[in-house]
């Protein structure tokens, strides 16, 4: 029996550009013996690779870098999350200049051509073979370079088939200057096909750049130090340093470094990073608290369980960076496609060649044929048909208010036939309001609001700040006050001790309420000297627009379901007033993302909204993750569509342009491939001279581009 345990390595990958860079890698790497699975995300340049304990990785490295690209050992978060950006500022600094060379130069020898010196040799058409030839060097040099990489590692990108249509339409430009023949000027062709290609791959590059922000974004909220306690005293280390049973001293208002057992103390503990809820909650000694949350209030002793790590918070960094490495149905279709097309056209360009010349064909008429077919086949308008879509379709979005991180949110959107919602900040405002205030029978509520906000104000409790908002105006000043973490907070206001927090708390002195408590309802208790006085009631309202969002995708045969990690009472209250028939209450991350994943498993094209941190995983598990601006910025690095308004309003709205671009994508590559079908006979066995074929494929480029531009109307 083989009893070798699996192991996960990570790997940063370097130079990929498109699918098939992807497919050469994942193919490099599960050819190993001893690869169990692997896995490469193009967004974020990474590799995750599951294998058995005895393979080094060395090895993956080796694999890696023989298929002709660079590999490195993933290294710490925040030194990898440094590398990344000053690399991303290289790469745009440089991706810029060489597109501003090429522009400025470009530019000029187009207009030479268009003014007639394609048509006639003389000085301005060397004017126009020189400048090319600068567009080319300086422009396209990435291009060559990446195509010659893949010819010396015996295979083929889409750089293949750019280097050779630009290469040869510049080398038969030079030819035709030499012989004299100007029906083989093709430098504008050369021009248009370097500029087209450098400016479509700094806009995917950009969209990439992006998407790999999200890891970056959700490791900065991963704590990076911690106050350990020693027989010494107290020191600050790294959290790397910490190891189970260490104590580790928590303070108001800092995260919890590690995942542990409370030794001491009394807290009141932000868990939003695992609930999504606002409200804190009360820990004692002998309770488990996770790393990531919040310290409200208090001060404690933790007693370290787990290590930087294997904490919660690092395994949510986890199940988001595998989310992401997921590659849905369309990529893989992508990625088999890339490695077909190209050296498809490269053998029907050879097939062409040989054919005319058994046929006995002269040379010139030979070439002449072959050069038609790669030029009418470089994938111009093939590749301008989606990111000119989808450029236009989110800018169109981002004046509504809608952040597309990538095209293929968008596209995915306009499929979606179910949304799956949270509940805190996303369906409701996210924090709460003062809905009542009850004064007991001889005091005035007006009274016992201002008493309350005024011992209030000392607090940074969720429900404090509640109080202080709804009553603080003329609150009279307080003083003596004291915080009791997770139980209210007291003090002398006017003379008399007034305290504010929970019934059970006041009920340790004495005092005690006939009131019942609303099972929907979260409510503050209030006592004056030795009496009760009143209580204070809260609720999270729904956000405005709400139901309306809810109504119109169901209008569209759109299902919406709510997951929250509130109380079932408050959940199910909330899905009624929407008119959402399936929720669940009490969810954890991985509970969200098993349930998302499960429905997307099964078939569905789901949608999950969410803000909070525990949504993000999640989130980069469905099909499309949208985020409420309003949230957290882990929830926003995670998805997919980013709501900059905060109102769910707006996701009707997204999908409504999702599905307008995702029709106009269809029409792009009908007509793409519908040009290649009609063309490719023509080039083959007609007399097509390369000049025109490369004024049909810029005019399949200009009709792709203007079918985009409908989208603005």
């Amino acid at each position: 029996m083989n009893t070798a345990r699996a192991q996960r390595i990570g790997l940063q990958i370097r130079g990929m550009h498109c699918g098939g860079c992807v497919a050469s890698v994942e193919g490099a790497l599960r050819a190993i013996n001893g690869v169990d699975a692997a896995r490469v995300n193009l967004a974020t340049q990474q590799a995750l690779v599951e294998t058995r304990d005895h393979l080094e990785t060395d090895v993956l490295i080796q694999a890696v870098q023989a298929a002709g690209f660079d590999a490195a050992p993933q290294i710490d978060p925040h030194t990898r999350l440094l590398q990344r950006q000053a690399e991303r500022r290289r790469d745009d600094r440089s991706a810029r200049a060489r597109i501003a060379l090429g522009l400025l130069l470009g530019l000029p020898a187009l207009a030479l051509h268009f003014r007639g010196s394609g048509h006639t040799l003389g000085p301005t058409a060397l004017l126009e073979g020189l400048l090319t030839t600068c567009v080319v060097v300086i422009t396209g040099w990435p291009m060559f370079a990446d195509a010659w990489q893949a010819a010396r590692h015996r295979r083929t990108s889409m750089d293949t088939l750019v280097a050779l249509g630009s290469g040869t339409a510049l080398l038969l430009g030079w030819t035709g200057v030499l012989l004299q023949q100007p029906a083989w000027l093709l430098f504008h062709a050369a021009t248009m096909i370097v500029l087209f290609v450098a400016i479509g791959r700094y806009l995917e590059s950009t969209a990439r750049h992006r998407a790999a922000a999200a890891l970056e974004q959700l490791s900065r909220h991963l704590p990076q130090d911690a106050r350990r306690v020693t027989d010494d005293g107290e020191e600050t280390v790294p959290i790397d340093w910490v190891v189970p049973g260490d104590r580790i001293r928590l303070t108001p208002q800092t995260l919890v470094p590690v995942d542990g057992e409370l030794l001491e103390g009394s807290l009141a503990i932000d868990e939003s990073l695992l609930t999504g809820e606002p409200l804190p909650r009360q820990r004692g000694r002998g309770a488990t608290v996770c790393a990531g949350t919040t310290v409200v209030e208090g001060d404690g002793l933790l007693r370290a369980t787990a290590s930087g790590a294997d904490s919660t918070a690092a395994r949510i960094v986890a199940l988001v960076e595998q989310a992401q490495s997921d590659k849905p149905p369309w990529q893989r279709l992508a990625d088999r496609a890339a490695a077909i097309f190209v050296p498809a056209v490269l053998l029907l360009t050879l097939i062409t060649l040989a054919g005319w010349l058994l046929a006995g064909a002269g040379t010139h008429w030979a070439v002449g044929r072959a050069l038609a077919v790669l030029v009418v086949a470089c994938p111009c308008a093939l590749g301008l048909a989606v990111p000119t879509a989808i450029l236009v379709g989110t800018g169109r979005a981002a004046e509504r208010g809608i952040l597309f991180r990538s095209g293929v949110a968008l596209e995915t959107l306009a499929t979606v036939n179910a949304v799956v919602w949270d509940k805190t900040g996303t369906l409701t405002l996210g924090h709460p309001q003062v809905t009542d205030t009850h004064a007991l029978p001889g005091l005035a509520a007006e009274q016992i609001g201002r008493q309350a906000a005024a011992v209030a104000r000392t607090s940074s409790h969720p429900l404090a700040r509640a109080i202080v908002a709804a009553h603080g105006r003329g609150a009279p000043p307080a003083g003596e006050l004291e915080v009791i973490p997770g139980a209210g907070i007291s003090g002398l206001v006017e003379g008399q001790r007034v305290r504010v927090g929970s019934r059970a708390w006041l009920a340790q002195d004495g005092i005690t309420f006939d009131a019942q408590a609303d099972a929907d309802e979260t409510r503050s208790w209030i006592a004056v000297g030795s009496r009760p006085a009143g209580w204070i009631a809260f609720d999270d309202p729904l956000h405005e627009g709400a139901a309306d969002a809810i109504a119109k995708l169901a209008d569209r045969g759109i299902a919406s379901e709510l997951l929250s990690g509130d109380v079932a009472s408050v959940v199910g209250r909330v899905a009624s007033q929407l008119g959402i028939a399936h929720w669940q209450a009490g969810m954890s991350p991985d509970d969200k993302l098993a349930h998302v994943r499960g429905r997307v498993t099964a078939g569905d094209q789901v949608a999950m909204v969410g803000d909070g941190i525990n949504d993000a995983p999640a989130l980069a598990a469905a099909r499309v993750g949208i985020a409420m601006a309003s949230g957290a910025d882990l929830a926003l690095a995670a998805a997919d569509v980013c709501i900059t308004s905060g109102t769910p309003r707006s996701i009707p709205e997204a999908h409504r342009i999702a599905r307008a671009t995702s029709r106009i994508i269809r029409q792009n590559l009908a007509w793409a491939v519908g040009y290649n079908l009609a063309m490719l006979p023509l080039a083959i066995f007609t007399g097509l001279p390369p000049g025109l074929a490369a004024g049909a494929m810029m005019l399949s480029s200009f009709s792709v581009v203007g079918n985009a531009l409908r989208l603005r109307r």
